[in-house]
């Protein structure tokens, strides 16, 4: 029986993946003078803590240690910007996660920092229904490591098979699944409804053979 839902950040609950990207180049542009394309970013970025960004790139010898802390600084008031003026709520999202909160307990589980998650979620009118979240700063090892999720559920009581990890990421993916729970798999923000959530919550609970054409 599932008891509760966590959900990822960007990408599932709020339309921020662009907004990280933009951010982190142009931190990087005035910084460093260089940008990481579309394809790049996607392919092996996408997901990360900036921190684990800048760890990598420093690792490549494109950005000088020396310089992280400053693009750091930049991404995040860059971030800050972008979320004040275009991160507002969206009824149908709100209603998705109030209709949730009814029947399960949910979270918020991502890899952005607290101070940014905590006015992204409060931005968008998601705050109130969720009993609480965890940031980057609340584990030791961020996503693809599974460490989160299992935290979560911990704070919650709750086993992996009781829980329903969101996420379009796979890097979020891949900790959902290390952590042992079911998996709903989004293509992006626009790929989730309350209908999405509710069609996989009824196939969990189906006969095995029903279970795996719901799911397909």
């Amino acid at each position: 029986m599932i008891k509760s839902i966590l959900f990822d950040l960007d990408g599932v609950l709020v339309d921020a993946t662009g907004w990280h990207y933009k951010s982190f180049n142009l931190a990087l542009r005035d910084t460093c003078g260089f940008e990481l394309t579309p394809l790049e970013h996607e392919a092996t970025f996408n997901g990360l803590p900036t921190k684990e960004k800048l760890r990598m790139l420093i690792q490549q010898g494109r950005v000088p240690l020396e310089k992280a802390r400053q693009i750091f600084e930049a991404k995040q008031r860059q971030t800050n910007q972008v979320i004040e003026t275009d991160c507002v709520p969206q009824p149908a999202k709100v209603a998705m996660i109030r209709q949730l909160a009814a029947s399960y307990r949910l979270a918020c589980v991502t890899n952005s920092i607290r101070q940014t998650a905590e006015l992204m979620l409060r931005k968008a009118g998601y705050l109130p229904h969720l009993e609480f979240f965890l940031s980057n700063e609340d584990v030791t090892r961020p996503k693809p490591h599974p460490d989160g999720f299992i935290i979560a559920m911990h704070k919650m009581g709750v086993r992996p098979e009781e829980t329903i990890v969101v996420e379009d990421a796979p890097k979020g993916i891949a900790a959902a699944k290390a952590a042992g729970c079911h998996v709903l798999e989004i293509l992006g923000y626009h790929d989730l409804d309350v209908h999405r959530v509710t069609r996989f919550l009824e196939a969990l609970e189906a006969p095995d053979g029903a279970r795996k054409e719901a799911v397909a």
